[in-house]
C-alpha cells in the first residue's frame, strides 16, 4: 500500500505528500517507546529472582546465574528487536506512534520492511545520544525532518 504522493523536484523521486512536520509528536513517541520498550527489555531481567542466592548475597550456583544471565540478554534482545524492527514491519509503526497517530514509510511512500526498521533501529544508537539531543537536532535540521536512522534507511515519519 502505498501512501500518496508526488514527485519530490530535488531528487526526482516520488515522495509522501503526507507531512512531516512531526517534530513534537516524534519526541513524545520516542519517550512512550522508551519507556515502553525499556520496561518490557526488563522483563526478562526478572528470571534472576528464580536463581537461589546464598545468605552473602552470591549465587548459589555460578553456573545457573550464568545460564539465567544468557537467557535474560537473548530475551532481551529478542523483545527490542520485536518492538522496534518487527512490529513496525508489519504496521508501519510502534505503540507510541500508534498513540500519536505517526507512521513510518520509505521516502517512496511504500510500506517499510524488516530490513528498513533494523537500520533505524541500530542507529538509534547514534540518535539517542545525550538523551535523544542528536536524533533531535537532526529532525529539527533536515528540510524532511529526518534523524540519523531516517537518513540511512531513507524513511520519512509521517502523520498516518
Amino acid at each position: 500500500m502505498t501512501y500518496g504522493g508526488t514527485i519530490d523536484r530535488g531528487t526526482g523521486t516520488n515522495a509522501p505528500s503526507a507531512d512531516t512536520r512531526v517534530v513534537g509528536r516524534r519526541v513524545v513517541q520516542y519517550i512512550i517507546d522508551s519507556i515502553v520498550s525499556g520496561l518490557l527489555m526488563g522483563l526478562p531481567w526478572l528470571l534472576f529472582l528464580l536463581v537461589p542466592w546464598e545468605p552473602d548475597g552470591e549465587p548459589a550456583s555460578g553456573g545457573a546465574a550464568v545460564a539465567v544471565g544468557a537467557v535474560a540478554l537473548l530475551l532481551t534482545v529478542a523483545i527490542a528487536l520485536a518492538y522496534w524492527v518487527f512490529l513496525p514491519a508489519r504496521s508501519g509503526r510502534t505503540l507510541g506512534m500508534r498513540l500519536l497517530g505517526l507512521r513510518v514509510v520509505r521516502e517512496d511512500g511504500e510500506p517499510v520492511s524488516a530490513v528498513t526498521m533494523l537500520i533505524r533501529w541500530v542507529l538509534l544508537i547514534v540518535d539517542g545520544m545525550a538523551g535523544g539531543l542528536v536524533g533531535l537536532i537532526l529532525i529539527i535540521a533536515t528540510d524532511r525532518n529526518q534523524r540519523l536512522g531516517d537518513m540511512a534507511a531513507r524513511t520519512l515519519v509521517v502523520r498516518g
